[in-house]
């Protein structure tokens, strides 16, 4: 009998478990000394289901590394991905306190020297205008991220003082609205450049899931500004979970 092809009846077997299918109020748990590397995989199948030897093919055994199995491949639905969506490194010339650079009107959020900037104070209800024409200096979400991460440093060079860092998403130009439309806070975080030339790490992170096809804006505001022009420098890795996490893995 001829082997089926599998696009004839993978609805059957996706019927077989829709009909059993479950939401799980509490998921099932997965500690690192249930999960097995390759080697031992292969290994329990060498030992556990051995051809013409007494008890080698048992159902408690196939129900076992069945189970083992599932535990200790990355499974789709539950398991985190981690991406980094980008890494650079910046400078941005600070010359007031509510000043909010976001990039380079010509070269966009990739260019190492900031010049762009909007004349307010923004904070988590204070949220950017940002004109079409300035939408090169914001990151496309390629896919939905369930959780974003920032990790980065902060040197002043010149001046001490506080430096913040914004972080919103817009939709897309609409070629309608003069804005970008949707602006949403994402997190933000202050830095105390209490030592002249001190690198000061910082991390942000938020829980709230941003949808494919929004733009990230990252904002440095030179909060502690005091005169002058003060030098800041910026290193920063902008990373992301593309799945949730249902098990909990030790």
């Amino acid at each position: 009998m001829p082997t089926k092809d599998y696009t004839t009846v993978a609805s059957l077997y996706n019927s077989l478990f829709s009909s059993q299918s479950r939401a799980a109020t509490d998921p099932a748990a997965v500690t690192s000394n249930t999960q097995w590397d390759r080697d031992n995989l292969l290994h329990f199948i060498e030992d556990k289901f051995k051809s013409g030897a007494k008890g080698g093919m048992k159902l408690s055994n196939l129900r076992a590394f069945l189970h083992t199995l599932v535990k200790s491949a990355r499974i789709q639905q539950d398991d985190l991905s981690y991406g980094v969506l980008l890494a650079n490194s910046i400078s941005v010339t600070g010359t007031n306190a509510d000043r909010c650079y976001f990039g380079s009107q010509t070269y966009g959020f990739d260019y190492h020297y900031w010049s762009q900037s909007i004349s307010t104070a923004l904070s988590s209800v204070v949220l950017p205008g940002i004109i079409g024409t300035y939408a090169n200096t914001g990151i496309d979400v390629p896919f939905e991220f369930k959780k974003f991460y920032c990790r980065g440093s902060v040197i002043k060079t010149n001046r001490t003082g506080l430096v913040d860092l914004l972080f919103y998403y817009t939709d897309n130009d609409d070629a309608v609205s003069t804005y970008l439309p949707n602006a949403t806070f994402i997190s933000s975080t202050q830095i105390d450049c209490s030592v002249i030339g001190d690198s000061y790490p910082f991390v942000i992170s938020s829980n709230n899931p941003i949808p494919a096809g929004k733009k990230i804006f990252m904002f440095v505001r030179n909060t502690g500004w005091t005169s002058g022009s003060e030098y800041i420098r910026v290193s920063y890795t902008m990373y992301f979970e593309s799945l949730s996490a249902s098990w909990t893995v030790s």
